[in-house]
This record gives structure tokens, C-alpha cells and sequence, in this order.
């Protein structure tokens, strides 16, 4: 993006906002999508398909886009990827690492949305 803000050339300009909206589509879209699947994929990306785990909510109903998008961008994304950042890393390294002493193994962007991993 950087180059592309510095370029006199249209083509290149209109390439560089083009590829940066499809990247923040995926971003947005990709988890909470996936997520919010309908049957046996409901709270699974490919990703967690692949592994055989599963989010869930704590209230026991299925994922929808909100959930899904609360928990995967909003939750993961911005707090802990973003304002994480600010902080050198430390919230996100924390996030990570805090199942390891939880006595559920559920991770803070898990308590925050109300979420647990389980396998299946």
C-alpha cells in the first residue's frame, strides 16, 4: 500500500485498493463465515476441520455471524491482534498462553465471548 500511495500510474493505484479491500473482506469475512455454518460445521473454520475442534457457546446454541464475527475479528482480531500490538505483543502473547494455567484451558478471547473449544 505504501508504493501504491506514492504512484502517479491509475493501474497501479486502482490494483492497490482493489487488493486492499478484498484483503480486508477476508479478514472480515472468512472466520465468521465459516462459523456461522449451518450443521455439523457450525463453529468450525477450516482450519478447526482439519484438527477436529470446535467453538461453541457457552450457552449452547449454535454460532451466528454475530457471535462468530464478536469472538473471531472484534475479539481476536482487534483487541488482541490490534490494541495487542500497541502493548508489544504482551495481551496477544497472553491470550495464547493462558490455557495453560486455566483450569477450563480456555483462552481470554474465549471468556470474553462466552466460548469454548472442544474436540469434534
Amino acid at each position: 500500500m505504501f508504493l501504491v500511495a506514492f504512484s502517479s500510474d491509475i493501474g497501479a493505484i486502482t490494483l492497490g485498493v482493489f487488493s486492499g479491500i478484498a484483503y480486508l473482506a477476508a479478514i472480515f469475512l472468512y472466520a465468521p463465515l465459516l462459523m456461522a455454518r449451518e450443521g455439523g460445521g457450525n463453529g468450525q473454520t477450516w482450519g478447526k476441520q482439519i484438527v477436529g475442534i470446535s467453538a461453541v457457546r457457552d450457552v449452547g446454541q449454535p454460532f451466528d455471524f454475530g457471535n462468530a464475527f464478536l469472538r473471531e475479528f472484534v475479539i481476536k482480531g482487534l483487541l488482541f491482534g490490534t490494541v495487542g500490538g500497541w502493548f508489544f505483543g504482551i495481551p496477544t502473547l497472553l491470550d495464547y498462553l493462558w490455557p495453560l494455567w486455566d483450569d477450563e484451558n480456555r483462552c481470554l478471547h474465549d471468556m470474553v465471548a462466552k466460548t469454548h473449544v472442544v474436540r469434534g
